[in-house]
């Protein structure tokens, strides 16, 4: 910002003639840079990292991992099978088997991760710098193309989008798919301007390297063939004649995927967890009108990049309808943009260029194509943000090089608070990503309606009271988790994890103060919704080894079978293993006999059982009621 600063004190030309020199801007990118991302360098391991990095199998082998790193899905060395948690399941192997290589060089040092972010991220910033400069170089001159391309990649450098896939470790993959992908773009523009199997050859492995770090890079496809239209003299033809090495490159792909994950997309793999699919619980105009505002709020996050949060999960992002406002506002200046680019594309090329470029790379993580698991990301807005910076560059350099002294001061001063405000408000989102603790102290502020974050906020309560010594802090520590945790499953009934951290934090109130009857009554729902959780039936053992608690679980056991498990429910298995424990307490309440009767009854006549069970149920059926019978 220093040398920035004095670079306004000369007029338009000198300010050209400095600060967009490729090795002046090189130098900036690299101060710029690490001076809002150095606070990276000791922090630890976070969110999904564990997934991809810390915790994962195959990268704990280091240089021996790399085969099975490219052979298997992206989350199998993690969950140690492919569990295809989230439609199409995932498979970015080359990001991955950068962390098996710096395991096998230096061991699992988070810091040295984070350094080779930040290097990345320079790295894609000057590629920005040549990309664009290449990409404008036939309709502008030298002078105006460098300036251009210095502005926009300085805009995407200290964008504040882009600290979680900085400072995220496992956000690497974003990174290395623009950054690969801005080397195909550069060798795709050179083999139209010249074409030689050396620039195809290369611009396809670029590609194949993009698309390999993350599926994302396919809509490079559409989206340069866009930008070389319009920003370009290459017609459509051109265009898409040159296209067909980089067609190749992203076929060998999906067939080495189809390889290693086993179908291209699993259309029957039916997903109804809301935290892998947040839309299971929406019909199609909801999904649509839902969709359709998250567009509107990525483009509001481009220009106002606050505030921000990593968690936009059920429901930060509130579901909508036809009958919403919000969703009339998103679709109709979706709608407005969209017909402004057609319209307007003679008069508005580069807006059309970039809006469509948007368009087509926010495309594939919108939902539209297929549920990517949450809403929405700030990551996700990695590539896509290239379009928003490159025209917000080209306006303020229309305005800089203006010939009215007014119209330059004031692209001076705008152009230097955005960069002011954006550097400053990356340097101060850094510090959210020193760990899994501060990300959820610092979003439960902002999405205090998702189910996830307010889990993960009772999550990391419930871990400071473990380890706090002081008694009273302690059960502070205790209360809030159970505040949050209990908000999680306000919002997401069905939340297993959820109701598995509730049960935890009633078993510690258990402990502290004995009381049997208390903690029964607080896990009644979580027993009705979630009968089959481990930890639920572990602590409930662990109850019956005190005899003096047999009344109290006989009259648990018994009401939460019969009337939440049966009768609400109608889940006769759990409610027949409910009921069942409270029979191995007291075998002769006739009340209890008979509704293991009326309970075998109704599971042999509509629980879809084979015959030989069906008829193994009545005969249950049939003694415990003449058991119930002999009692009276």
């Amino acid at each position: 910002m220093f040398y920035l600063r004095s670079c306004l004190k000369f007029d338009m030309k000198n300010f050209l003639r400095n600060c967009s020199q490729f090795k002046i801007a090189i130098i900036i990118y690299v101060v710029l840079g690490f001076g809002i991302y150095f606070q990276c360098l000791h922090y630890g391991y976070a969110l999904d990292d564990a997934i991809v990095c810390s915790e994962n199998q195959f990268v704990k082998k280091g240089f021996g991992g790399i085969r099975e790193i490219f052979s298997e899905e992206s989350f199998t060395g993690y969950f140690g099978k492919q569990n295809n948690l989230v439609a199409g399941a995932r498979y970015r192997p080359l990001s991955i088997a950068s962390f098996a290589v710096e395991v096998g060089m230096f061991g699992f040092k988070p810091g040295v991760s984070h350094l080779i972010n930040i290097v990345l991220y320079i790295l894609c910033s000057i590629l920005i710098y040549s990309f664009t400069k290449k990409l404008l170089s036939q309709k502008f001159t030298l002078e105006q193309s460098q300036g251009i391309a210095f502005l926009s990649s300085l805009l995407f450098l200290v964008h504040p989008i882009h600290v979680e896939a900085v400072a995220n470790i496992k956000g690497r993959d974003e990174i290395m798919c623009l950054l690969f992908g801005l080397l195909a773009g550069i060798y795709w523009m050179k083999d139209i301007d010249q074409s030689s199997l050396k620039n195809k050859m290369i611009g396809a492995v670029w590609f194949f390297l993009s698309i390999m770090s993350k599926e994302n890079a396919i809509t490079l496809w559409v989206a340069f063939p866009v930008l070389f239209y319009f920003f370009r003299n290459n017609s459509w033809k051109q265009s898409i004649n040159s296209s067909w090495p980089y067609i190749l490159a992203g076929a060998i792909f999906i067939v080495v995927r189809i390889s290693a994950v086993g179908f291209l997309f699993d259309k029957n793999l039916k997903i109804d967890d809301l935290m892998n699919d947040p839309f299971v619980e929406m019909n199609l105009i909801q999904k649509l009108c839902t969709i359709c505002f998250t567009i509107l709020w990525y483009l509001k996050l481009l220009l106002v990049p606050h505030p921000l949060t990593h968690d936009y999960y059920p429901y930060h992002v509130p579901k909508l309808g036809p009958d919403s406002a919000w969703f009339w506002v998103s679709f109709f200046v979706l709608a407005a943009m969209t017909l402004f680019s057609f319209v307007k594309q003679k008069l508005y090329p580069y807006f059309t260029a970039t809006f469509w470029y948007f368009a087509a790379t926010i495309s594939i993580v919108s939902n539209v194509v297929f549920p990517v698991g949450t809403f929405m990301n700030e990551r996700f807005l990695f590539m896509p943000s290239l379009a928003f910076c490159v025209w917000i560059g080209y306006l303020f350099y229309q305005y800089l090089s203006s010939d009215q002294k007014n119209s330059r001061t004031i692209a001076y001063s705008a152009l230097s608070v955005v960069l002011g405000l954006f550097s400053l408000r990356s340097f101060t989102r850094v510090p959210v990503w020193e760990s899994g603790d501060t990300l959820n102290f610092s979003a439960i502020h902002v999405s205090k309606n998702s189910a996830r974050i307010n889990l993960f906020t009772g999550v990391s309560y419930f871990h400071k009271y473990e380890a706090e010594q002081n008694q009273q802090q302690k059960y502070e520590n205790l209360t809030l988790a159970q505040k949050y945790i209990s908000k999680a499953l306000n919002i997401y009934p069905n939340y297993d994890q959820a109701h598995n951290m509730f049960i935890g934090v009633m078993a510690e109130w258990h402990k502290k103060d004995g009381d049997t009857k208390k903690f029964l009554e607080n896990i009644k729902l979580n027993a009705e919704k979630k009968p089959s959780l481990n930890f639920l039936n572990e602590y409930l053992n662990y109850i019956k080894t005190n005899s003096g608690n047999d009344q109290l679980l006989y009259d648990f056991y018994k009401q939460v079978g019969f009337d939440g498990l049966y009768k609400r429910k109608r889940n006769y298995q759990y409610a027949l293993q409910y009921l069942g424990e409270a029979y191995k307490i007291n075998k002769a309440d006739q009340d209890l006999l008979l509704k293991l009767s009326q309970v075998y009854t109704d599971y042999a006549l509509y629980g879809k059982l084979d015959p030989a069970t069906a008829q193994e149920y009545k005969n249950y059926a049939e003694q415990f009621k003449a058991q119930a019978l002999q009692i009276q």
